[in-house]
């Protein structure tokens, strides 16, 4: 393997995202996930701290994620990008238990990054893009979407 192919390679595997294959919610198996416009960030960084260091598939890969960010200039924006996450953990919505309860639960992380990456524009498509959030009340998601939308 060669080095470009291995450097390639681990840019790839940096920038994975795993989304279950089941719709249930989990909070055991969250992992801390990172935005498209938090890796833009991570990556600008180390750019910085490396000087022109990477190659072309690292050049590529910072592209990518600058352009599906869904943030203008995510570098730029960082606050932005940094209070979108804040905002989107704070969110507390109503959950129905397999009893017929209802608790109140945060998103989980999965959910944030999938919101904050593809920025759906309504309840109707963010529960389709994002089938675990088709148990939420309407109120609670208009909510939700509002918050990315700003």
């Amino acid at each position: 393997m060669t080095s470009a192919h291995k450097s390639h390679t681990h840019t790839r595997t940096f920038l994975l995202f795993f989304w279950s294959s089941t719709n249930e919610r989990s909070s055991e198996t969250d992992l801390e996930c990172l935005t498209n416009a938090e890796v833009a960030i991570v990556l600008n960084k180390l750019k910085e701290a490396k000087k022109g260091q990477f190659d072309e598939h690292f050049e590529e890969t910072l592209k990518g994620v600058k352009r599906f960010s869904g943030t203008l200039d995510p570098i730029s924006n960082e606050t932005h990008v940094r209070e979108l996450r804040e905002a989107l953990e704070k969110e507390s919505i109503t959950v129905e238990t397999i009893d017929g309860d209802f608790v109140q639960q945060r998103l989980t992380q999965k959910e944030i990054v999938a919101l904050a990456n593809l920025k759906p524009m309504d309840t109707e498509e963010a529960k389709c893009l994002i089938p675990t959030l088709k148990h939420l009340k309407e109120e609670e998601l208009s909510r939700i979407i509002s918050k990315i939308q700003d």
